[in-house]
């Protein structure tokens, strides 16, 4: 049966939950992954682009990975810690570790790569799980390619900000560039944002992290990162989902709801948060709701076809 393809650019800053989405979208049948851009969030532009290496070779997929910039466009970088250290562990896997890595990051930085991504290959969809700051040095510099774009998909800020809410929280990818989400926003581009709560309410249990190792080799992998993966509003046993239900946006987007939204930034304490108002039209959609049963077959059903170059 012939499955049509999306064509696929992913941004991303590995990161134990966009470690589990990369190896999801690699084994999602409708998806081409035409090229990976590293961007620093989690951790170091220099780790999250090794990451992003590391499992590309482990899968053997012959992907282009491009470096993206070494931190937010206007503001210095601030990575992903909690009260315990890195929220990711050390190297950003949790306590998942390898050697290093054969390959090297083309020559061409993020922007530049998805720049010429966005020529060759017509209908293409950005997904963006980290800080949006590779997208809007792309727009930045070649303001046309937002007319390229299918759709911007990306894991950021809050369903529940509202302009009269005493305390709005500023969600990670929004607030560590939200010079580069304002400037993504009013680029005229389709723009779907899946925002965090559905990566709490969709986590995975302990006890069903605990079953993940005797699955296969990839299942084997996610528990060993899920150890040190300590996302602060879940449980630490649990594990949060904020990157695979993004992927699972553009894999099965018929699991989630949408509403045309506008955005406008507030800044407490000089971190931004983005505020979303409910609009009749707009290019903008906000996801407000998820099939959780359907996000948990997709997450599994991807796992169990997933293999490692040594299975």
């Amino acid at each position: 049966m012939y499955i049509e393809k999306t064509p696929l650019i992913i941004d991303t800053d590995p990161g134990v939950d966009d470690a589990v989405a990369l190896i999801q979208a690699f084994y999602a049948p409708n998806l081409d992954i035409k090229l990976i851009c590293s961007t620093a969030g989690n951790l170091g532009i220099e780790t999250t682009t090794r990451n992003a290496i590391h499992l590309c070779e482990l899968y053997e997929q012959n992907i282009p990975v491009a470096q993206g910039l070494p931190g937010p466009l206007y503001r210095d970088l601030e990575t992903a810690t909690n009260p315990h250290g890195s929220v990711h562990g050390k190297m950003g896997f949790g306590k998942y570790v390898y050697d290093g890595v054969k390959n090297s990051p083309i020559e061409l930085p993020a922007y530049e790569a998805m720049h010429y991504a966005l020529q060759l290959y017509k209908g293409t969809t950005i997904l963006v799980l980290g800080p949006l700051t590779n997208v809007a040095k792309l727009l930045l510099e070649y303001p046309e390619d937002a007319k390229r774009i299918k759709t911007i998909v990306f894991m950021g800020g809050t369903k529940e900000n509202v302009l009269m809410e005493d305390n709005p929280y500023p969600e990670f990818n929004i607030s560590r560039d939200p010079e580069a989400v304002d400037i993504v926003l009013k680029s005229g581009a389709d723009i779907v944002i899946i925002p965090m709560e559905f990566g709490h309410n969709a986590y995975i249990p302990q006890a069903e992290i605990k079953k993940l190792k005797s699955i296969n080799k990839t299942g084997e992998i996610f528990h060993t990162m899920y150890q040190d993966y300590k996302d602060g509003h879940v449980k630490d046993e649990d594990a949060a989902t904020h990157d695979s239900c993004a992927i699972a946006y553009v894999i099965e987007p018929t699991l989630f709801k949408l509403e045309p939204v506008t955005c406008e930034f507030i800044y407490r304490n000089d971190k931004g948060i983005l505020v979303s108002n409910l609009a009749k039209e707009s290019n903008i959609k906000l996801a407000i709701d998820m099939d959780y049963a359907g996000f948990k077959n997709l997450y599994y059903g991807l796992l169990s076809v997933s293999k490692t170059k040594d299975e």
